[in-house]
């Protein structure tokens, strides 16, 4: 039902898809500035450096009392390098502040931070009172006509969408609270998106009761104006945010307009591949209804996300920005005094001639069609799929079955099919109550687009699980999530894929799976054919989105005997991708399943068709690969998992669904190219924190499989970095439980006789070479340190030890001093290490080092609060407590002399200490600042810094009695002495 490319319009009319379309890497990137998710290898950075969205609390402020300020916006929309000219009234003296947001997903946050003005912090403008006008005595128009107050040029690097002017109160006793300021900031000409979304501002304004009155009763005024405030935002927050947040999270190639833009330029929804009419979308003008025919008639799809759409014809003046609406009212009140019947404000299906809203968008409000107790989502009535449109391919992977139901998907307002209207459509899912009952549906329009109608504007809220007022009734649905991806990739001519299986059963009662990503996208029963004869059934799949051949497993799930005692075996001769073909006993292909005399049905690449045990073909997986499973599920759906390699990210999944409490878990596959052991795996939890509404994250691991072999989360020998318990709360431990409740991270080789040391580290110059030693050996060797020791960025670097280790036994070292080849100085910070999850900071007093400089004695030994090592060294940690043995102090401040001074500065070096980092002499506002960071991490537990280096000064004290005064110089010589000797 894909809408057919249109050919080239006449008289210069622009072509879809043409202009400047974005490539495949900078929708990528787009992806990531609009979501601020992680992305390699690009350069986006989002609005701001932290890459994470404002909370709620910020962009969706309290609301000032009504009338103490309040502003608009001259335009409803702009283009990036148009100014945005604001109107603002406050009371007398009430000075203010704007914050810009830009509203989408962002990481769940809903909002981004995208400019202040003024522009300097802590600055505001003086507000005066504008005053409030009287209606216009005969239409009750009113119309602010406020004067201009501020104004702001829109970045070009401004991205389309919802944007939120937040007017905040700076002084007086509402300070910090605000009036929200809508507007839409349009795409560039130039550049065409896959998909339009029609903002309603008709409707908002028609609904909106600033100064007395609006288009509704009591006092319902025959004209609307656009210069005037906004009473709320209720209508974007209730029925359009949803489908923003969703269409930003799934990384759709997506642009808004508003009514009034479409009105004004019709033609410019033939610029897109499918067109989305948000929300409650009542409120069109005859052009906007002649735009969106011409449309679909030039094969643009057409999708209406709410209800009673396109409802009530309306006309502007005023340049767009007077809406003139005469609706019904009493005979004592006015009439349309237009002449011309077919322009009349009125309902579109009562027009001279009629024009009903089911001829273009299928189905159709009814007055009655209400349930009249918006916004009680708990009282909507349900959606039933319709069976007859199961087969549809829309429907793929969802797991929507015969019979399913969709809570409180129907309402506030519903619409349903005329009978008569239109007789092609098919209808998806359906709400029976006679003359209430409520369809969506789609048909295809004869230039071969395809028209989908929700039916009701709680279709909205299957989508994302966001509530103005609290947590949802229904949260959002993963089925209708995974139907509505499926549509708006197919209708925006988005990447597919298609899938094509060549297979046989031995026995007839096979059941095979296809697998997208770990899940189960199709299941086919009863597996025919005949693999000695080479006759192979077909069996076609198409997925919407662009698939690797690494993302697609075949699973042959029921092994076993038939009831007469055949034995089930599965044959695949090849699996085609998009035309190309991969066959099941090439080398390159990985099973598990698959029996041979040495081995049974262990996995391998086995050059075989055939699996018979219950197990599976990877066509991706070279031979000495490793295919790793993750059985998991959220708590709130919110959930962010990642899988680690030798500690570093090789892939995250946000949103990790499932329902732990029932062990219905989520697969989640990886394939990594090369082998790997259980030891250097680590799957984490990485968003830990409440939700925005207020619901705890957590998440459940029942399993992984490692090339076939599963281990168990609740197994003795996993441990854990963030199991709760009663005894230790989030601490570190071998805790038999499969929830991650804080963030941290499962490790399924580490068991209760090994250790995990974690270093954090950063390197000034990106090419020093850190090691970790144990037992004063080398075990492991890391090069090109990053991070950023500036920023207190720092690189996490692990290491897994088969035996237990105390803290006494470590050592980092910093092993390759220098310049770089471009003269800059090589130094290594190190944070903090992590001992089993017991950390120990690198300035403790307690830890001793080689090579951190100071102005008394360079880069000797010695206890030193520092972070960096500036000279080839090390850093050793004692333990968080004060060591018993202070020779090494003593003797480092005595005069020695040659082979004693040997002895001694040896005797020092093998004293047992753990890693360490050191600084240079810094200014006091870097010590400052060191100062401050370290006390924040009182979350670990740590003493305060200032504690633990006036521990160190009492303990130096005692130390050094009677020392004198230039045994420091000599110290620092004999060090020198030594290291040249060795």
């Amino acid at each position: 039902m894909r809408g057919r490319v249109r050919q080239a319009a006449s008289g210069g009319r622009r072509e879809r898809g043409t202009g400047d379309r974005l490539t495949g890497i900078e929708r990528l990137e787009q992806r990531h500035l609009l979501a601020c998710t992680g992305l390699a290898g690009t350069s986006v950075a989002c609005y701001s450096s932290d890459g994470a969205g404002a909370p709620q609390s910020s962009w969706l402020t309290p609301v000032a009392p009504l009338h103490s300020i309040e502003g608009y916006t001259s335009e409803a929309s702009v283009a990036p390098g148009e100014s945005v000219e604001f109107h603002v009234s406050s009371d007398q003296g009430y000075n203010y502040r704007i914050e810009i947001y830009r509203l989408g997903w962002y990481d769940g946050d809903g909002g981004r931070r995208v400019a202040d003005l003024p522009a300097t912090a802590g600055s505001s403008f003086v507000g005066f009172n504008q005053g409030i006008p009287a209606p216009d005595p005969v239409t009750l128009e009113v119309r602010a006509n406020w004067s201009v107050t501020q104004s702001f040029v829109v970045p070009y690097d401004w991205h389309s969408g919802y944007y939120l002017a937040n007017l905040i109160l700076t002084s007086r006793p509402n300070a910090g609270e605000a009036h929200h300021v809508p507007f839409i900031v349009r795409a560039e000409a130039s550049r065409h998106s896959d998909i339009l979304v029609e903002v309603p501002v008709n409707t908002w304004q028609a609904y909106n009761s600033w100064g007395g009155h609006s288009l509704y009763d009591p006092a319902a005024a025959d004209k609307v104006s656009f210069d005037r405030p906004y009473a709320d935002i209720t209508h974007i927050l209730r029925y359009e945010v949803n489908l923003l947040r969703y269409l930003e999270r799934e990384g759709f190639d997506v642009q808004y307009a508003t009514n009034v833009d479409v009105h004004r330029d019709p033609a410019s929804l033939q610029d897109h591949q499918l067109v989305i009419a948000s929300g409650h979308d009542e409120y069109w003008t005859s052009e906007m209804r002649t735009a969106f025919e011409a449309a679909r008639d030039a094969g643009t799809n057409l999708v209406f996300m709410g209800s009673n759409m396109a409802y009530w014809q309306v006309r502007f003046e005023n340049a767009e920005q007077t809406l003139v609406g005469y609706k019904v009212k009493p005979p004592t009140a006015n009439e349309d005094p237009e002449p011309d019947l077919s322009k009349k404000s009125m309902q579109f299906r009562q027009l001279t001639p009629a024009r009903p809203e089911c001829e273009l968008i299928g189905v159709q409000y009814m007055d009655t069609f209400t349930t009249d107790f918006d916004p009680d989502e708990s009282l909507y009535p349900d959606y039933t799929v319709a069976t007859a449109s199961l087969s549809h391919p829309w429907f793929n992977g969802s797991e929507i079955l015969t019979g399913a139901t969709f809570a409180n998907r129907v309402g506030y307002e519903w619409d349903q099919l005329v009978p008569g209207c239109r007789n092609d459509q098919m209808t998806f899912f359906e709400y029976n109550a006679g003359a209430l009952s409520a369809h969506a549906t789609a048909y295809t329009a004869a230039s071969g687009a395809t028209v989908f109608a929700a039916g009701s504007m709680g279709m909205n809220y299957a989508l994302d699980d966001w509530r103005q007022f609290g947590p949802p009734v229904s949260p959002a649905d993963e089925r209708l999530q995974t139907f509505f991806h499926n549509m708006f990739t197919d209708l925006s001519n988005a990447a597919t894929t298609d899938i094509t299986i060549f297979a046989a059963g031995d026995t007839g009662e096979e059941q095979m799976q296809l697998w997208v990503d770990g899940q189960v996208a199709q299941t086919w029963d009863n597996i025919d054919g005949d693999f000695n004869q080479r006759q192979f059934q077909t069996f076609q799949y198409k997925h919407f989105g662009d698939l690797t051949i690494d993302q697609i497993r075949i699973v042959f799930s029921n092994d076993g005997s038939t009831a007469l005692g055949a034995d089930k075996n599965l044959n695949v001769d090849a699996i085609v991708v998009n035309g190309v073909t991969y066959q099941s006993e090439d080398p390159s292909t990985f099973s598990v399943g698959t029996w041979n005399n040495a081995d049974g049905c262990a996995p391998g690449n086995k050059q075989s068709e055939t699996i018979h045990c219950s197990g599976y073909f990877d066509y991706s997986l070279p031979d000495g690969g490793t295919v790793i499973e993750i059985f998991a599920a959220g708590e709130t759906g919110e959930e962010e998992m990642q899988l680690l390699i030798d500690n570093a990210v090789v892939k995250t999944w946000r949103h990790v669904g499932g329902d732990a409490d029932n062990r219905a878990f989520e697969r989640h596959t990886y394939t990594h190219p090369s082998q790997v052991t259980l030891d250097q795996l680590r799957i984490e939890f990485s968003n830990d924190a409440n939700t925005s509404t207020g619901r705890d994250r957590n998440l459940i691991v029942d399993a992984i499989t490692f090339n076939g072999q599963r281990y168990e989360t609740e197994a003795p020998t996993t441990y854990s970095t963030a199991t709760w318990d009663n005894a230790t709360g989030c601490a570190p431990g071998n805790k038999q439980s499969e929830a991650l409740h804080c963030g941290g991270y499962f490790q399924y080789a580490q068991s209760a006789t090994g250790s995990v040391v974690e270093i954090l580290a950063a390197g000034h110059t990106g090419e020093e070479q850190m090691q970790i030693e144990i037992d004063g050996f080398a075990v492991r060797t890391w090069n090109n340190i990053g991070g950023d020791p500036n920023s207190r960025q720092f690189v996490s670097y692990t290491y897994t030890h088969p035996s237990p280790l105390t803290i006494d036994q470590i050592r980092v070292a910093f092993s390759n001093d220098g310049n770089t080849a471009t003269g800059a100085d090589k130094n290594l910070t190190v944070d903090a290490i992590l001992l089993d999850g017991l950390r120990y900071e690198s300035e403790s007093p307690d830890t001793y080092s080689v090579g951190i400089y100071t102005n008394d004695t360079g880069c000797g030994p010695g206890y030193k609060p520092g972070e960096t090592i500036y000279c080839d060294g090390f850093l050793q940690y004692n333990s968080p407590q004060a060591p018993t043995n202070l020779q090494a102090r003593a003797v480092s401040l005595r005069r020695l002399d040659g082979d004693a001074t040997d002895q001694a500065v040896a005797a020092m070096f093998g004293e047992p200490t753990t890693l360490s980092t050191s600084t240079r002499p810094e200014s006091p506002k870097r010590k400052l600042q060191q100062s401050s960071a370290i006390d924040s991490e009182a979350a670990f537990g740590l003493q305060s810094t200032r504690a633990r280096l006036r521990a160190r000064a009492i303990r130096n004290e005692r130390a050094t009695e009677d020392v004198q005064p230039d045994s420091l110089v000599e110290t620092t010589r004999a060090f020198t002495a030594f290291r040249q000797r060795s």
